[in-house]
């Protein structure tokens, strides 16, 4: 990553994050001020605050209502993003990738297809321990286990290069910026399994992973799957010592504030001057509305609130209104939990029949 580049988004990580969490949303409320100060304000709605009062009652995983996609891009780094003026990817926390073989657009069908991914090596999470690619490697057994086989297979190469092997018939060069976004950019989802906190779930999956990736007996691949993701879900670490690689990470909780202090291990951290986010949180979506309206919030984003149009041209003086351009638009997607749509062969038999012209022209 260049170096200026490297400055652009320690700096406005702020901005970027935001705007790429949400990329659909379009509207960004930021605060009109010369410098950056110390301390950032947010608000947000959130159903559940009694989850988020205190350590006591915190659970930090992700999949048992743990901090999530709200806080991508604050508490979790992403692996990479997109730019939404030109479609390309933007590194993040993985530097560089590879396609192989070189002419994989043209064999992807009938051969393997390799996607090496390289991880920055001055990075770490906030309790000092690097991020590597067993971290990536992590990340991406865990979502797997929300999807269903077959799924790329994973070696790490060493610590900070993750091979990703995906079978023949799965990577599509069609719509190369998806392909990009689903391999480098993890599908939109930070790096959020710390390998070593994560390790026994880990083991538990790749335990299992020829099983798992046995298409001809789904219905056993289906129970492993469903028994992992079980575990997955009631799996509770230690949120005192639970480590987080965003900028940020989680620091207070109380029933109305939660409170994030700057990671000193974030490799870009030298050039953030923000040392501390305050996130009001409350329990109705008006009060968090309000928050902003009233000017006592720095930054809000769609994701964290939405603002109906009216609040927004009646927003005070010291915030600004962005409107960014919206990078994606309407899809038909599978849904695995039927029986039938978790055959690949069902899948891959709709989408050949699909008269895409016609959809696109709806």
């Amino acid at each position: 990553m260049r170096k200026e580049l490297v400055l652009e988004l320690g700096i406005l990580f702020t901005i970027f994050a935001i705007l790429l969490i949400f990329p659909t949303s379009g509207i960004l409320t930021i605060a009109s001020t010369s410098s950056l100060p110390s301390t950032l304000y947010l608000s947000w709605y959130n159903s559940d605050i009694a989850a988020y009062s205190s350590f006591t009652t915190y659970n930090p995983n992700i999949f048992a209502g743990g901090l999530g996609g709200d806080f991508y891009g604050l508490v979790y780094a992403y692996s990479a993003i997109i730019n939404v003026t030109n479609s390309q990817m933007i590194p993040v926390v993985v530097v560089s990738w590879n396609f192989t073989p070189s002419n994989w657009q043209q064999v992807w069908q009938k051969e393997p297809v390799n996607v090496t991914l390289v991880v920055r090596n001055d990075t770490g999470w906030s309790n000092g321990q690097p991020v590597t690619a067993y971290d990536l490697m992590a990340t991406c057994l865990v979502l797997d286990m929300f999807g269903a086989p077959p799924f790329p297979n994973y070696t790490v190469v060493n610590k900070y290069t993750l091979v990703e092997t995906w079978p023949k018939d799965e990577l599509s060069p069609i719509l190369y910026t998806c392909t990009l976004i689903n391999t480098v950019g993890l599908g939109e989802v930070a790096i959020i399994i710390p390998y070593q906190v994560w390790k026994p779930i880990i083991n538990q999956i790749l335990g299992n992973w020829t099983k798992i990736q046995n298409t001809s007996n789904m219905k056993l691949a289906e129970h492993i799957i469903d028994t992992i993701r079980s575990e997955i879900k009631n799996f509770r670490p230690n949120p005192l010592t639970y480590p987080y690689d965003g900028p940020f990470y989680l620091a207070k909780l109380t029933s109305s504030e939660i409170i994030l202090k700057k990671n000193p291990y974030y490799f870009d951290a030298k050039y953030i001057p923000i040392k501390e986010v305050i996130v009001y949180q409350y329990g109705q979506s008006d009060l968090a509305d309000a928050a902003i309206t009233s000017g006592q919030v720095s930054l809000d984003w769609a994701g964290f609130t939405g603002l109906s149009p009216t609040e927004l041209e009646t927003l005070p003086s010291n915030l600004e209104l962005i409107k960014v351009s919206e990078p994606f638009g309407w899809a038909l997607a599978f849904n695995l939990k039927d029986k039938w749509l978790r055959y690949y062969q069902v899948r891959a038999a709709i989408a050949y029949i699909l008269n895409r012209t016609a959809i696109a022209a709806v």
